[in-house]
């Protein structure tokens, strides 16, 4: 190890890396500094490098130099992995999933808020969105209770008429207005998600 120019080695790989971070497709379009995760080429480089240190014997310098192991078996995978990731998926918008089922919609609240929250640090703030969602239920209060007991306490639609001693087509009706502003939401942030 002692031999090994880690200088010119970590500009090899950062090169190689931002080249097929590029060249694959991402959740989010445009030009782009981080990608799943808020990943960026030197966290993909420094995971490969790490990963060699701390299996160095998994290199056999006889088949390719220790820049091509990183690049082809290292880098290449952990690139690959995370464009695999359900989370990297942009094929279906969000809106796909509103139709007349309650699960569905409160499967549609599960997308929105992680997802948010775990693209924080790339443009998409989940404290905005969830402000901006309880702004638009403030004034109904059978909209605002359904999202507060199952954002808050998990409660699907049987223990929401429970707890609440609400009728079903209270319900019914209130998940059809909350469908309306979950539609609203994900189309005013550009969110989309796999099904």
């Amino acid at each position: 190890m002692d031999t090994i120019n880690w200088d010119e080695l970590y500009l090899q790989l950062f090169a190689y890396t931002d080249t097929l971070l590029k060249a694959n497709t991402w959740f989010r379009k445009g030009k782009i500094d981080s990608y799943l995760e808020g990943k960026q080429v030197h966290d993909y480089v420094a995971a490969a490098i790490e990963k060699y240190l701390s299996e160095p014997h998994k290199f056999d310098p006889s088949k390719r130099s220790l820049v091509g192991y990183l690049k082809l078996h290292i880098i290449r995978t952990l690139v690959w992995n995370d464009v695999k990731k359900v989370e990297n998926k942009t094929t279906t918008d969000i809106e796909f999933f509103f139709d007349e089922d309650d699960i569905n919609t409160f499967n549609t609240m599960e997308a929105i808020l992680p997802y948010a929250n775990a693209y924080f640090d790339q443009q998409i703030d989940h404290d905005m969105i969830l402000n901006d969602i309880q702004d638009e239920i403030q004034a109904d209060e059978i909209v605002k209770t359904i999202f507060e007991a199952h954002c808050q306490n998990g409660l699907l639609r049987r223990e929401i008429l429970i707890e609440y001693n609400m009728d079903s087509k209270v319900f019914d009706n209130g998940m059809k207005r909350l469908r309306t502003v979950l539609k609203k939401t994900a189309k005013k942030y550009h969110l989309r998600q796999q099904i």
